[in-house]
């Protein structure tokens, strides 16, 4: 630190030296490409202004912002997945940190959210050569996963008397059938009991739909 600061001391007393129309060399201190460029015409700048970014695109990070609520599941280590970001397949990335302070964001519908930083590194960055700084990403964050978890539609469940339950389609008939509801995404809910797999049961349903109503499966054209 202390080299670094008589080198920028050193560089205060070039432009005294100078003849007009004279200049000195600027070195950047990383190898990298330059992402941005604050001064494009010459003028008159202040000590520590500035003049270019530059970053090195081989050792991307990737930044997501989740809910808080949502980001005290995430541990340093976990899998996480960057979809939708102009190549073929999603590519592979681990969380390195989440940040400690949260901050509050204004959503599009102009709600205000408490959201936190949470940085991933890709696994082989290699194959996201295409990318670059500020560019636009989705990201999954893997929080929970089983080999073997018996799912439903999120559609299907609703509220009964404080327990979960869904309508089941049995011998041809409707049947109110409480489960156990353990992890949630947003389309798809892990049951845990209440429920074999193989068995119908009804999306969107309605409070018109009685217990015993006669129910017969149809098949959706494509």
């Amino acid at each position: 630190m202390v080299a670094h600061q008589l080198a920028e001391a050193r560089a205060a007393l070039v432009p005294g030296t100078l003849a007009p129309g004279d200049g000195f060399a600027v070195r950047a201190p990383i190898t990298g490409r330059v992402l941005r460029v604050m001064h494009e015409s010459e003028g008159v700048v202040q000590p520590g202004a500035p003049l270019l970014e530059v970053g090195d695109l081989g050792a991307l990070q990737v930044v997501v912002e989740p809910l808080t609520v949502d980001a005290v599941r995430v541990r340093p280590g976990m899998t996480a997945l960057v979809d939708r970001w102009g190549g073929p397949s999603p590519l592979a990335a681990r969380v390195r940190a989440v940040e400690p302070a949260g901050f509050t964001k204004v959503s599009a519908l102009g709600v205000e959210e408490q959201r936190v930083k949470v940085i991933l590194d890709l696994v082989e960055p290699a194959q996201a050569r295409a990318l670059g700084d500020g560019f636009r990403v989705e990201v999954h964050l893997v929080v929970w996963e089983s080999a073997a978890a018996l799912q439903v539609p999120a559609t299907a469940l609703f509220r009964r008397t404080g327990d979960w339950a869904l309508l089941v389609v049995e011998a041809g008939r409707l049947r109110e059938r409480r489960v156990v509801v353990g992890e949630q995404a947003s389309e798809s809910a892990e049951v845990r009991s209440g429920l074999s797999e193989g068995e119908l049961v009804v999306m969107h349903p309605e409070e018109a739909l009685r217990q015993g109503a006669r129910a017969e499966p149809v098949l959706e054209e494509p």
